[in-house]
């Protein structure tokens, strides 16, 4: 399968495996107000490959938590993509990118700053593939480290969080789409109809 990734939640990068290999555009810089520039970065990415929209067969988003105008982005224009030429499509943990990217085996917490004095944690087994254990959580930062988050490792790409926390903690660099290449399917499973959304560090407010 040809596929492309999409890291958006962060900094924006673009991943792609075909038959031939793997090849990567990282940091692309983009900023929230300058997501016109993406559509054309990528369609230049896919040729200089020898490849258009239309040979893409899977397209994989993360899913943050992170910038929910960046991820809503990103998934708004696969789904959109995937409507129009039949692609599968499916949402990966950014997390998911930040533990695969570690380099360490074993159980690995990652951390985001949910902002308000709260933590959001999920928690990934590490091994020949990465798979998720248990469901995220939000928890207080003050508040004793809560059992379901006992990790080997625990990891941030939150450099703001340094110091602050009760566990040791290791800050990494950001997702990248090359991470989410290697979901294993049977937690990440391919959907003919593209029906993904963000990962919530709070439940959505409901408009009454």
């Amino acid at each position: 399968m040809i596929q492309l990734s999409i890291e958006n939640s962060r900094e924006s990068s673009i991943a792609l495996e075909t038959p031939d290999g793997r090849f990567s555009l990282e940091n692309l810089g983009f900023r929230r107000e300058s997501d016109s520039e993406f559509m054309p970065c990528l369609t230049a990415f896919l040729s200089s490959h020898s490849l258009t929209i239309r040979d893409i067969e899977g397209w994989t988003v993360g899913l943050g938590p992170g910038s929910f105008a960046g991820i809503r982005f990103a998934l708004a224009l696969v789904k959109g993509i995937c409507t129009g030429t039949g692609a599968k499509a499916r949402g990966v943990a950014s997390g998911y990118a930040i533990a695969k990217s570690l380099g360490k085996q074993g159980r690995i917490a990652v951390i985001h700053n949910a902002r308000c004095g709260k933590l959001f944690g999920a928690l990934f087994k590490v091994g020949k593939t990465c798979v998720p254990v248990g469901e995220p959580m939000l928890f207080p930062m003050s508040e004793a480290w809560p059992e379901a988050m006992e990790a080997d490792f625990t990891c941030t790409a939150d450099a703001d969080l340094k110091g602050k926390l009760s566990v040791p903690l290791i800050i990494t660099s950001q997702p990248t789409a090359t991470a989410l290449l290697d979901a294993d399917e049977a937690n990440y499973p391919w959907l003919d109809v593209p029906d993904i959304e963000p990962i919530y560090v709070r439940p959505p407010v409901e408009a009454h």
